[in-house]
Protein backbone atom coordinates (compact mmCIF):
# COMPACT_ATOMS: atom_id res chain seq x y z
CA UNK A 1 0.00 0.00 0.00
CA UNK A 2 1.25 3.48 -0.86
CA UNK A 3 1.96 5.51 2.29
CA UNK A 4 0.08 8.75 2.71
CA UNK A 5 2.00 11.96 2.06
CA UNK A 6 3.18 14.11 4.93
CA UNK A 7 0.54 16.18 6.58
CA UNK A 8 2.59 19.29 5.88
CA UNK A 9 2.36 18.85 2.15
CA UNK A 10 -0.34 20.99 0.62
CA UNK A 11 -2.01 18.83 -1.99
CA UNK A 12 -3.58 20.45 -4.98
CA UNK A 13 -7.25 19.35 -5.41
CA UNK A 14 -6.46 18.30 -8.97
CA UNK A 15 -4.11 15.66 -7.62
CA UNK A 16 -6.88 13.98 -5.64
CA UNK A 17 -9.51 11.51 -6.76
CA UNK A 18 -13.04 12.74 -7.16
CA UNK A 19 -13.83 11.80 -3.56
CA UNK A 20 -10.95 13.96 -2.41
CA UNK A 21 -9.64 11.21 -0.13
CA UNK A 22 -6.63 9.63 -1.80
CA UNK A 23 -3.56 10.98 -3.58
CA UNK A 24 -2.31 9.72 -6.89
CA UNK A 25 -1.86 6.00 -6.38
CA UNK A 26 0.81 5.54 -9.04
CA UNK A 27 3.20 8.27 -7.86
CA UNK A 28 5.95 7.11 -5.52
CA UNK A 29 5.25 8.27 -1.95
CA UNK A 30 8.48 10.22 -1.40
CA UNK A 31 7.92 12.61 -4.33
CA UNK A 32 7.50 16.22 -3.41
CA UNK A 33 4.61 18.23 -4.69
CA UNK A 34 6.85 20.02 -7.18
CA UNK A 35 8.22 16.72 -8.53
CA UNK A 36 4.68 15.43 -8.93
CA UNK A 37 3.65 18.48 -10.95
CA UNK A 38 6.78 18.26 -13.08
CA UNK A 39 6.01 14.67 -13.89
CA UNK A 40 2.42 15.44 -14.86
CA UNK A 41 3.42 18.27 -17.18
CA UNK A 42 6.10 16.06 -18.70
CA UNK A 43 3.57 13.35 -19.48
CA UNK A 44 0.96 15.68 -20.91
CA UNK A 45 3.36 17.70 -23.00
CA UNK A 46 5.48 14.89 -24.45
CA UNK A 47 2.76 12.35 -25.28
CA UNK A 48 2.89 11.34 -28.93
CA UNK A 49 -0.08 11.12 -31.28
CA UNK A 50 -2.76 9.28 -29.28
CA UNK A 51 -4.05 7.41 -32.32
CA UNK A 52 -0.92 5.54 -33.32
CA UNK A 53 1.80 6.73 -31.01
CA UNK A 54 2.86 4.77 -27.97
CA UNK A 55 2.00 6.36 -24.65
CA UNK A 56 5.10 8.01 -23.25
CA UNK A 57 6.43 7.28 -19.77
CA UNK A 58 7.86 10.05 -17.70
CA UNK A 59 11.27 9.97 -16.11
CA UNK A 60 9.53 8.91 -12.91
CA UNK A 61 8.33 5.65 -14.45
CA UNK A 62 4.58 6.04 -14.77
CA UNK A 63 2.46 6.65 -17.84
CA UNK A 64 -0.31 8.95 -18.86
CA UNK A 65 -2.79 6.11 -18.37
CA UNK A 66 -1.56 5.67 -14.80
CA UNK A 67 -2.13 9.35 -14.17
CA UNK A 68 -5.62 9.25 -15.62
CA UNK A 69 -6.56 6.22 -13.56
CA UNK A 70 -5.26 7.90 -10.43
CA UNK A 71 -7.13 11.14 -11.03
CA UNK A 72 -10.42 9.43 -11.87
CA UNK A 73 -10.75 5.95 -10.44
CA UNK A 74 -13.98 5.49 -12.35
CA UNK A 75 -12.38 6.14 -15.74
CA UNK A 76 -11.89 2.49 -16.54
CA UNK A 77 -14.86 1.18 -14.58
CA UNK A 78 -16.25 -1.89 -16.32
CA UNK A 79 -13.26 -2.18 -18.66
CA UNK A 80 -11.47 -5.50 -18.58
CA UNK A 81 -13.79 -7.11 -16.03
CA UNK A 82 -16.11 -9.34 -18.10
CA UNK A 83 -15.56 -13.10 -18.04
CA UNK A 84 -16.08 -15.44 -20.97
CA UNK A 85 -19.71 -16.33 -20.17
CA UNK A 86 -20.66 -12.67 -19.84
CA UNK A 87 -18.94 -11.90 -23.13
CA UNK A 88 -20.77 -14.72 -24.91
CA UNK A 89 -24.14 -13.44 -23.70
CA UNK A 90 -23.24 -9.89 -24.73
CA UNK A 91 -22.14 -11.01 -28.21
CA UNK A 92 -25.33 -13.02 -28.79
CA UNK A 93 -27.58 -10.26 -27.49
CA UNK A 94 -25.91 -7.50 -29.50
CA UNK A 95 -25.62 -9.46 -32.75
CA UNK A 96 -29.05 -11.08 -32.69
CA UNK A 97 -31.16 -8.21 -31.45
CA UNK A 98 -34.62 -8.99 -32.82
CA UNK A 99 -33.18 -11.29 -35.50
CA UNK A 100 -34.94 -14.38 -34.16
CA UNK A 101 -38.26 -12.60 -34.75
CA UNK A 102 -37.54 -11.99 -38.47
CA UNK A 103 -35.48 -15.01 -39.52
CA UNK A 104 -38.64 -16.91 -40.48
CA UNK A 105 -39.39 -14.25 -43.09
CA UNK A 106 -35.93 -14.79 -44.59
CA UNK A 107 -36.77 -18.49 -45.03
CA UNK A 108 -40.12 -17.60 -46.60
CA UNK A 109 -38.35 -15.38 -49.11
CA UNK A 110 -35.58 -17.82 -50.02
CA UNK A 111 -37.05 -21.27 -49.43
CA UNK A 112 -35.33 -24.19 -47.73
CA UNK A 113 -32.06 -23.24 -49.44
CA UNK A 114 -31.89 -20.35 -46.96
CA UNK A 115 -30.67 -22.83 -44.36
CA UNK A 116 -27.54 -23.51 -46.41
CA UNK A 117 -26.89 -19.80 -46.85
CA UNK A 118 -27.43 -19.30 -43.12
CA UNK A 119 -24.70 -21.82 -42.35
CA UNK A 120 -22.38 -20.28 -44.96
CA UNK A 121 -22.79 -16.69 -43.78
CA UNK A 122 -22.59 -17.64 -40.11
CA UNK A 123 -19.20 -19.23 -40.81
CA UNK A 124 -18.08 -16.25 -42.93
CA UNK A 125 -19.10 -13.69 -40.30
CA UNK A 126 -17.39 -15.66 -37.54
CA UNK A 127 -14.21 -15.96 -39.61
CA UNK A 128 -14.26 -12.27 -40.54
CA UNK A 129 -14.68 -11.36 -36.88
CA UNK A 130 -11.59 -13.43 -36.07
CA UNK A 131 -9.67 -11.68 -38.86
CA UNK A 132 -10.63 -8.25 -37.56
CA UNK A 133 -9.50 -9.19 -34.06
CA UNK A 134 -6.20 -10.38 -35.52
CA UNK A 135 -5.89 -7.04 -37.33
CA UNK A 136 -6.33 -5.15 -34.07
CA UNK A 137 -3.34 -7.07 -32.70
CA UNK A 138 -1.19 -5.49 -35.45
CA UNK A 139 -1.84 -1.93 -34.33
CA UNK A 140 1.43 -0.25 -33.36
CA UNK A 141 2.55 0.45 -29.84
CA UNK A 142 0.00 0.25 -27.08
CA UNK A 143 -2.87 1.57 -29.20
CA UNK A 144 -6.18 0.20 -27.97
CA UNK A 145 -8.14 -1.81 -30.58
CA UNK A 146 -10.57 0.46 -32.41
CA UNK A 147 -11.93 0.91 -35.92
CA UNK A 148 -10.75 4.54 -36.28
CA UNK A 149 -7.19 3.42 -35.44
CA UNK A 150 -7.41 0.53 -37.89
CA UNK A 151 -8.85 2.79 -40.60
CA UNK A 152 -6.10 5.35 -40.07
CA UNK A 153 -3.43 2.66 -40.32
CA UNK A 154 -4.94 1.32 -43.56
CA UNK A 155 -5.94 4.53 -45.34
CA UNK A 156 -4.84 7.54 -43.36
CA UNK A 157 -7.36 10.23 -42.43
CA UNK A 158 -9.70 9.19 -45.28
CA UNK A 159 -9.78 5.60 -44.05
CA UNK A 160 -10.24 6.74 -40.47
CA UNK A 161 -13.25 8.91 -41.28
CA UNK A 162 -14.68 6.38 -43.74
CA UNK A 163 -14.67 3.56 -41.20
CA UNK A 164 -16.03 5.85 -38.51
CA UNK A 165 -18.94 7.17 -40.61
CA UNK A 166 -19.96 3.73 -41.87
CA UNK A 167 -19.87 2.27 -38.36
CA UNK A 168 -21.82 5.11 -36.79
CA UNK A 169 -24.41 5.11 -39.59
CA UNK A 170 -25.08 1.39 -39.21
CA UNK A 171 -25.43 1.44 -35.45
CA UNK A 172 -27.46 4.65 -35.48
CA UNK A 173 -29.85 2.94 -37.90
CA UNK A 174 -29.97 -0.09 -35.62
CA UNK A 175 -30.88 2.16 -32.70
CA UNK A 176 -33.76 3.69 -34.68
CA UNK A 177 -35.07 0.24 -35.66
CA UNK A 178 -34.90 -0.98 -32.08
CA UNK A 179 -36.73 2.07 -30.72
CA UNK A 180 -39.47 1.75 -33.33
CA UNK A 181 -39.86 -1.95 -32.50
CA UNK A 182 -40.21 -1.16 -28.80
CA UNK A 183 -42.79 1.56 -29.39
CA UNK A 184 -44.90 -0.43 -31.84
CA UNK A 185 -44.87 -3.49 -29.56
CA UNK A 186 -45.89 -1.59 -26.45
CA UNK A 187 -48.59 0.56 -28.05
CA UNK A 188 -50.78 -2.52 -28.64
CA UNK A 189 -50.73 -3.19 -24.89
CA UNK A 190 -52.40 0.14 -24.15
CA UNK A 191 -56.16 0.67 -24.57
CA UNK A 192 -57.06 3.11 -27.36
CA UNK A 193 -58.42 5.58 -24.82
CA UNK A 194 -55.39 5.26 -22.53
CA UNK A 195 -52.83 7.93 -21.94
CA UNK A 196 -51.00 9.89 -19.30
CA UNK A 197 -51.65 13.41 -18.06
CA UNK A 198 -48.71 15.36 -16.64
CA UNK A 199 -50.17 18.48 -15.09
CA UNK A 200 -51.79 20.47 -17.86
CA UNK A 201 -50.29 18.30 -20.61
CA UNK A 202 -52.07 15.11 -21.62
CA UNK A 203 -50.32 12.51 -23.79
CA UNK A 204 -51.99 9.97 -26.03
CA UNK A 205 -50.93 6.27 -25.80
CA UNK A 206 -48.26 6.64 -28.49
CA UNK A 207 -46.66 9.65 -26.82
CA UNK A 208 -46.91 7.98 -23.40
CA UNK A 209 -45.12 4.86 -24.65
CA UNK A 210 -42.34 6.90 -26.27
CA UNK A 211 -41.78 8.96 -23.12
CA UNK A 212 -41.87 5.92 -20.80
CA UNK A 213 -39.44 4.01 -23.03
CA UNK A 214 -36.91 6.82 -23.09
CA UNK A 215 -37.12 7.25 -19.31
CA UNK A 216 -36.66 3.49 -18.78
CA UNK A 217 -33.68 3.38 -21.15
CA UNK A 218 -31.71 6.20 -19.52
CA UNK A 219 -30.41 4.23 -16.50
CA UNK A 220 -29.32 1.34 -18.75
CA UNK A 221 -27.63 3.68 -21.23
CA UNK A 222 -25.63 5.30 -18.42
CA UNK A 223 -24.03 1.96 -17.56
CA UNK A 224 -20.47 1.86 -18.89
CA UNK A 225 -18.93 -1.52 -19.59
CA UNK A 226 -20.35 -4.74 -20.95
CA UNK A 227 -19.85 -6.54 -17.65
CA UNK A 228 -22.49 -4.23 -16.16
CA UNK A 229 -24.85 -4.93 -19.07
CA UNK A 230 -24.77 -8.71 -18.63
CA UNK A 231 -28.15 -8.89 -16.88
CA UNK A 232 -29.73 -6.93 -19.71
CA UNK A 233 -28.01 -9.18 -22.26
CA UNK A 234 -29.29 -12.31 -20.52
CA UNK A 235 -32.84 -10.94 -20.60
CA UNK A 236 -32.54 -10.40 -24.35
CA UNK A 237 -31.23 -13.91 -24.98
CA UNK A 238 -33.95 -15.39 -22.76
CA UNK A 239 -36.66 -13.54 -24.70
CA UNK A 240 -35.35 -15.09 -27.93
CA UNK A 241 -35.28 -18.55 -26.32
CA UNK A 242 -38.84 -18.14 -25.03
CA UNK A 243 -40.08 -17.18 -28.50
CA UNK A 244 -38.33 -20.22 -29.97
CA UNK A 245 -39.95 -22.42 -27.33
CA UNK A 246 -43.36 -20.94 -28.22
CA UNK A 247 -42.72 -21.76 -31.87
CA UNK A 248 -41.70 -25.33 -31.01
CA UNK A 249 -44.84 -25.77 -28.91
CA UNK A 250 -47.03 -24.44 -31.72
CA UNK A 251 -45.65 -26.95 -34.21
CA UNK A 252 -46.06 -29.80 -31.71
CA UNK A 253 -49.68 -28.86 -31.02
CA UNK A 254 -50.61 -28.34 -34.67
CA UNK A 255 -48.13 -30.27 -36.85
CA UNK A 256 -50.32 -30.02 -39.96
CA UNK A 257 -50.76 -26.21 -39.76
CA UNK A 258 -54.53 -26.65 -39.74
CA UNK A 259 -55.06 -23.26 -38.09
CA UNK A 260 -52.87 -21.35 -40.54
CA UNK A 261 -54.51 -19.29 -43.25
CA UNK A 262 -53.36 -16.76 -45.78
CA UNK A 263 -51.75 -16.65 -49.20
CA UNK A 264 -48.94 -19.16 -49.53
CA UNK A 265 -49.61 -20.58 -46.07
CA UNK A 266 -49.07 -24.21 -47.10
CA UNK A 267 -46.50 -23.66 -49.85
CA UNK A 268 -42.87 -24.68 -49.48
CA UNK A 269 -40.13 -24.60 -52.09
CA UNK A 270 -36.45 -25.46 -52.01
CA UNK A 271 -35.32 -22.24 -53.70
CA UNK A 272 -37.18 -19.01 -54.47
CA UNK A 273 -34.62 -17.33 -56.70
CA UNK A 274 -36.50 -14.02 -57.34
CA UNK A 275 -36.81 -13.13 -53.67
CA UNK A 276 -33.69 -14.92 -52.40
CA UNK A 277 -31.50 -11.75 -52.40
CA UNK A 278 -34.00 -10.01 -50.11
CA UNK A 279 -34.01 -13.02 -47.81
CA UNK A 280 -30.21 -13.01 -47.70
CA UNK A 281 -30.32 -9.31 -46.83
CA UNK A 282 -32.59 -10.02 -43.86
CA UNK A 283 -30.20 -12.78 -42.80
CA UNK A 284 -27.12 -10.56 -43.06
CA UNK A 285 -28.74 -7.88 -40.92
CA UNK A 286 -29.51 -10.58 -38.34
CA UNK A 287 -25.81 -11.55 -38.25
CA UNK A 288 -24.28 -8.08 -38.31
CA UNK A 289 -22.58 -6.30 -35.45
CA UNK A 290 -18.83 -6.31 -36.14
CA UNK A 291 -18.60 -2.69 -35.05
CA UNK A 292 -18.91 -3.90 -31.47
CA UNK A 293 -15.84 -6.17 -31.60
CA UNK A 294 -13.30 -3.65 -30.18
CA UNK A 295 -15.60 -2.71 -27.30
CA UNK A 296 -16.42 -6.32 -26.51
CA UNK A 297 -12.79 -7.39 -26.56
CA UNK A 298 -11.66 -4.46 -24.41
CA UNK A 299 -14.31 -5.37 -21.84
CA UNK A 300 -12.84 -8.84 -21.22
CA UNK A 301 -10.72 -9.70 -18.24
CA UNK A 302 -8.72 -12.02 -20.51
CA UNK A 303 -8.94 -10.65 -24.07
CA UNK A 304 -6.86 -13.55 -25.39
CA UNK A 305 -9.95 -15.77 -24.96
CA UNK A 306 -12.16 -13.56 -27.10
CA UNK A 307 -11.73 -15.84 -30.12
CA UNK A 308 -13.31 -18.84 -28.42
CA UNK A 309 -16.17 -16.64 -27.23
CA UNK A 310 -16.85 -15.73 -30.86
CA UNK A 311 -16.95 -19.41 -31.86
CA UNK A 312 -19.43 -20.26 -29.12
CA UNK A 313 -21.59 -17.21 -29.78
CA UNK A 314 -21.83 -17.67 -33.56
CA UNK A 315 -22.43 -21.40 -33.17
CA UNK A 316 -25.27 -20.69 -30.75
CA UNK A 317 -26.75 -18.05 -33.02
CA UNK A 318 -26.69 -20.41 -35.99
CA UNK A 319 -28.50 -23.14 -34.05
CA UNK A 320 -31.14 -20.74 -32.75
CA UNK A 321 -31.68 -19.17 -36.18
CA UNK A 322 -31.82 -22.58 -37.87
CA UNK A 323 -34.43 -23.93 -35.45
CA UNK A 324 -36.57 -20.79 -35.44
CA UNK A 325 -36.36 -20.20 -39.19
CA UNK A 326 -37.06 -23.81 -40.15
CA UNK A 327 -40.03 -24.21 -37.81
CA UNK A 328 -41.52 -20.85 -38.80
CA UNK A 329 -41.26 -21.71 -42.49
CA UNK A 330 -42.56 -25.24 -41.97
CA UNK A 331 -45.60 -24.02 -40.04
CA UNK A 332 -46.52 -20.80 -41.84
CA UNK A 333 -45.04 -21.50 -45.25
CA UNK A 334 -44.56 -18.57 -47.58
CA UNK A 335 -47.11 -16.53 -45.62
CA UNK A 336 -44.60 -15.97 -42.81
CA UNK A 337 -44.66 -12.25 -42.06
CA UNK A 338 -41.71 -9.95 -41.34
CA UNK A 339 -42.34 -10.50 -37.64
CA UNK A 340 -43.33 -14.07 -36.85
CA UNK A 341 -45.25 -12.80 -33.84
CA UNK A 342 -47.85 -11.34 -36.23
CA UNK A 343 -48.50 -14.82 -37.64
CA UNK A 344 -48.64 -16.39 -34.19
CA UNK A 345 -51.21 -13.81 -33.11
CA UNK A 346 -53.38 -13.89 -36.25
CA UNK A 347 -53.43 -17.51 -37.43
CA UNK A 348 -51.98 -20.25 -35.29
CA UNK A 349 -53.10 -22.96 -32.91
CA UNK A 350 -52.29 -20.73 -29.95
CA UNK A 351 -53.54 -17.38 -31.24
CA UNK A 352 -56.52 -17.27 -28.84
CA UNK A 353 -54.75 -18.60 -25.78
CA UNK A 354 -55.24 -16.78 -22.49
CA UNK A 355 -52.13 -17.03 -20.31
CA UNK A 356 -53.58 -15.55 -17.11
CA UNK A 357 -57.10 -14.90 -15.81
CA UNK A 358 -57.82 -12.76 -12.79
CA UNK A 359 -61.48 -11.78 -12.68
CA UNK A 360 -62.13 -9.59 -15.68
CA UNK A 361 -58.43 -9.13 -16.21
CA UNK A 362 -56.85 -11.37 -18.85
CA UNK A 363 -53.36 -11.68 -20.22
CA UNK A 364 -53.51 -13.09 -23.73
CA UNK A 365 -50.72 -14.71 -25.70
CA UNK A 366 -50.73 -11.80 -28.13
CA UNK A 367 -49.77 -9.45 -25.32
CA UNK A 368 -47.01 -11.77 -24.12
CA UNK A 369 -45.54 -12.00 -27.63
CA UNK A 370 -45.61 -8.22 -28.02
CA UNK A 371 -43.88 -7.88 -24.65
CA UNK A 372 -41.21 -10.40 -25.74
CA UNK A 373 -40.45 -8.35 -28.84
CA UNK A 374 -40.28 -5.16 -26.79
CA UNK A 375 -37.96 -6.83 -24.25
CA UNK A 376 -35.66 -8.16 -26.96
CA UNK A 377 -35.38 -4.74 -28.62
CA UNK A 378 -35.03 -2.99 -25.26
CA UNK A 379 -32.18 -5.27 -24.15
CA UNK A 380 -30.22 -4.62 -27.35
CA UNK A 381 -30.49 -0.82 -27.26
CA UNK A 382 -28.08 -0.07 -24.33
CA UNK A 383 -25.14 -2.08 -25.77
CA UNK A 384 -25.68 -0.53 -29.19
CA UNK A 385 -25.59 2.94 -27.63
CA UNK A 386 -22.50 1.91 -25.64
CA UNK A 387 -20.71 0.92 -28.86
CA UNK A 388 -21.73 4.22 -30.47
CA UNK A 389 -20.24 6.07 -27.52
CA UNK A 390 -17.04 4.03 -27.76
CA UNK A 391 -16.77 4.84 -31.47
CA UNK A 392 -17.07 8.55 -30.73
CA UNK A 393 -14.46 8.33 -27.97
CA UNK A 394 -12.14 6.32 -30.22
CA UNK A 395 -12.47 8.97 -32.89
CA UNK A 396 -12.11 12.05 -30.70
CA UNK A 397 -9.41 10.64 -28.44
CA UNK A 398 -7.71 8.53 -31.05
CA UNK A 399 -8.28 5.18 -29.38
CA UNK A 400 -5.71 5.85 -26.70
CA UNK A 401 -5.28 3.40 -23.87
CA UNK A 402 -8.47 3.05 -21.91
CA UNK A 403 -11.59 5.15 -22.04
CA UNK A 404 -11.22 8.04 -19.67
CA UNK A 405 -14.03 10.25 -18.53
CA UNK A 406 -14.42 13.74 -19.90
CA UNK A 407 -13.87 15.04 -16.37
CA UNK A 408 -10.40 13.46 -16.29
CA UNK A 409 -9.45 14.99 -19.64
CA UNK A 410 -10.73 18.39 -18.50
CA UNK A 411 -8.67 18.21 -15.33
CA UNK A 412 -5.52 17.29 -17.21
CA UNK A 413 -6.00 19.98 -19.83
CA UNK A 414 -6.72 22.66 -17.25
CA UNK A 415 -3.77 21.67 -15.08
CA UNK A 416 -1.35 21.55 -18.00
CA UNK A 417 -2.36 25.05 -19.06
CA UNK A 418 -2.07 26.48 -15.58
CA UNK A 419 1.40 25.09 -14.82
CA UNK A 420 4.69 26.12 -16.48
CA UNK A 421 6.78 23.54 -18.27
CA UNK A 422 9.39 22.24 -15.82
CA UNK A 423 12.00 19.58 -16.30
CA UNK A 424 11.68 16.58 -13.92
CA UNK A 425 14.56 16.05 -11.48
Amino acid sequence: MVPAPNADDSLDPLLLTEGGKAPLAHIPPRLSQQETRNAEVDIISNAEDPLLGKAQSSSLGFTKLDLLEAIDGRALAGAGTANQLQTIFNIINLYMGIGVFVIGHAFALGGWATLLFLFLFSAVFCFSAQLLCASFEKLPGETAPSYPALGFLAGGAVGQWGVFLVSVTEFFGDTCILLLSIWQSLIVLFPPSGGVCLGLVCLDPRQSVILATLVALLPAIWLRGFSKLTVIAVSGVVSSLVLTAVMVGTVVIDPTSAHVSGEGSHQHTFLRAPSLPTGIGVMLVSLSGHQSLPSLKRSMRRPQHFGRCLYVAFGSMFLLYAVMGSLSYQYFGESCDVLVTHNLIKSSAISKWVILRFGAFRVRLAQVLSALLALSAFSTTPPVVLVLGDLLIDMTQGGAQGHVSSLSMFRLARYSKQQPRLSPH
